[in-house]
C-alpha cells in the first residue's frame, strides 16, 4: 500500500517523468497561407473523422457548393477584369456628361465660375 501511495505521490507532484510528446494521428487540414483559397483547394480538401464522426454526405455537398460557388466568383472576377483591360464599362470622364449644371467644354469649373462668365 506505502508503494502505491508513494507512486501516486510523485505522479502527482511531477517527479515520474514527463509523458511523450503527442505526434498528431491524422494529416492536417491544409489551406494555401500565400494566397486567397480557390474553388481545387476546396475539392481537395479532406477533413479527418473525429470520435463522433460528422454526417459526411451533408459535409460533402457543402464542400461541392462552396467549390462551386468559389469557381463562379472567379470566373466573375475574371470577366470583370478583363472588361476593365478592355476599357468596357468604364464611366465616362467626370463633367462630360451633360447634366445641365456643368459646361461640357470646362468639366473642372464650378457654378460660381460659370455665373462669372
Amino acid at each position: 500500500m506505502a508503494v502505491i501511495l508513494g507512486t501516486l505521490a510523485l505522479v502527482a507532484t511531477g517527479r515520474g517523468g514527463e509523458l511523450s510528446r503527442e505526434e498528431p494521428d491524422r494529416p492536417p487540414v491544409r489551406l494555401p497561407e500565400d494566397r486567397l483559397v480557390d474553388a481545387v483547394d476546396v475539392n481537395r480538401l479532406r477533413l479527418p473523422l473525429a470520435f463522433r464522426g460528422y454526417r459526411m454526405d451533408e459535409v460533402d455537398r457543402v464542400l461541392d457548393r462552396l467549390a462551386g460557388e468559389i469557381a463562379e466568383r472567379d470566373r466573375q472576377i475574371d470577366a470583370l477584369g478583363q472588361e476593365l483591360l478592355s476599357g468596357a464599362g468604364t464611366p465616362p470622364l467626370e463633367g462630360y456628361v451633360d447634366d445641365g449644371r456643368r459646361d461640357v467644354e470646362h468639366p473642372n469649373q464650378t457654378d460660381e465660375d460659370a455665373e462669372a462668365r
